[in-house]
């Protein structure tokens, strides 16, 4: 007998135990599934165990884990001059910025700004001066109106700064007196009207 043929004989027998060890192992399973399969209780079991692993495997599909989610992005303000806000008019591929009561809102995502004449007009300036014009041109009472402008932007457009010349910092100093408090400090409250620009 030589070399090549009794590999061969000792493949296929190999082989052929592979297949007998099949098939008994594959009766022996049959044997102890069978009567799982018939039975009421063993069907619930495997309709639970099916249920279970679907719902855990389309929960990793569908939902992220906390520590996947994208991270916020904090955003330092911006604390913006009235020329650098100048610049913010949604030309040359910048946002649309405009300053009402010393906050910078960006006018691009706010919803009511597409295609509307007013906002091209205060983009990219201090908001507040314009309209009060705009009203006092009309004749029409400017409290009520600059109040609902205020409240429409804060509830439309993002705050994205602070403008840093609306108000005269230095001169507040000027305000102080010894008769207002114990330490001869004056609090300023920076959200009353400034008056005409």
């Amino acid at each position: 007998m030589s070399y090549s043929t009794a590999i061969s004989m000792a493949q296929s027998l190999i082989f052929n135990l592979q297949k007998v060890g099949q098939v008994h192992l594959a009766n022996a399973a049959s044997r102890v599934i069978n009567p799982i399969v018939k039975s009421t209780t063993g069907k619930m079991l495997i309709s639970f165990a099916i249920g279970y692993y679907v719902s855990k495997s389309l929960s990793k599909i569908l939902i992220k884990p906390a520590d996947e989610e994208e991270p916020e992005v904090f955003r330092e303000p911006l604390k913006l001059t009235l020329q650098q806000l100048s610049t913010f008019n949604g030309k040359n591929n910048k946002p649309t910025y405009t300053a009402f009561n010393g906050k910078i809102y960006d006018l691009t995502s706010c919803i009511m700004s597409r295609d509307d004449e007013i906002f091209r007009l205060i983009a990219g300036c201090d908001a507040g001066p314009v309209l009060q014009k705009t009203y006092k041109s009309m004749g029409i009472s400017t409290f009520d109106h600059m109040r609902r402008w205020e409240m429409m932007m804060e509830s439309e457009c993002a705050v994205v700064g602070y403008l840093i010349e609306h108000y005269d910092f230095e001169g507040l100093h000027s305000y102080q007196t010894d008769e207002d408090g114990e330490d001869g400090s004056t609090v300023v409250d920076l959200s009353e009207e400034l008056g005409e620009f």
